[in-house]
């Protein structure tokens, strides 16, 4: 008489959990990273190199100061208008200027004012002039701060800083991936006020590109 066989052992699933592939989403990451640096690479040495790019060119044209009183010990709300020329002397290069812009107003190191820029697109080889106020509410200057402004205006040259930071895209023949321009004016007033002229103004820009 023969012996019944033997039933075989169940399969192990030992294998299959020690062998797990591990999720393909950080492959896929890592991909994605890859091809945006490659992109933004590409998209530099376009515009550097094959477009011969050159910075837009910013000027302050008006300078209108509200709400300095700097004889009073209570804080103050502080007021800009200010006009910036904006000159983009690329022939084939248009920019669009994107939402989320801004402008800021400082002194000694102190911010005066904060405000937003309009989104707009300017074409290669053109000017135009941008709007903008910047304010804050309950400013208490240090006591450096406004000595330091109370003798300026009395000199009638009372140096301010102008900051501007806008997320662009360049238009060739499609439109590139997002980079950040910013601007930096240092810009010298007679007084503050609403009536104040421009004694001098220089600015100078960088171009930031994304990681």
């Amino acid at each position: 008489m023969f012996a019944a066989a033997a039933s075989p052992p169940p399969p192990s699933t030992a294998s299959t959990r020690n062998f797990r592939h591990p999720p393909p989403s950080r492959d896929l990451d890592l991909l994605l990273l890859l091809i945006g640096a490659a992109l933004a690479a590409l998209s530099a040495a376009v515009i550097y190199i094959v477009l011969q790019y050159r910075s837009p060119i910013y000027t302050v044209t008006e300078f209108a100061a509200r709400g300095m009183n700097l004889t009073s010990p209570a804080p103050i709300s502080p007021q800009f208008d200010v006009t910036v020329g904006v000159l983009n002397p690329n022939r084939k290069i248009g920019i669009h200027y994107l939402k989320e812009s801004f402008v800021k107003v400082y002194c000694g190191g102190e911010i005066l004012g904060l405000g937003v820029l309009p989104h707009f697109y300017q074409p290669g080889e053109s000017a135009t002039s941008v709007r903008a106020t910047a304010g804050s509410f309950a400013v208490l200057l240090d006591g450096a701060v406004k000595t330091e402004l109370s003798s300026a205006q009395r000199c009638g040259r009372v140096p301010l800083v102008l900051t501007v930071e806008a997320p662009v895209k360049f238009k060739w023949f499609v439109n590139t991936r997002e980079f950040t321009a910013k601007a930096k004016c240092d810009v010298v007033l007679d007084e503050l006020s609403d009536k104040a002229q421009i004694v001098s103004q220089r600015c100078d820009t960088d171009l930031h590109f994304p990681a």
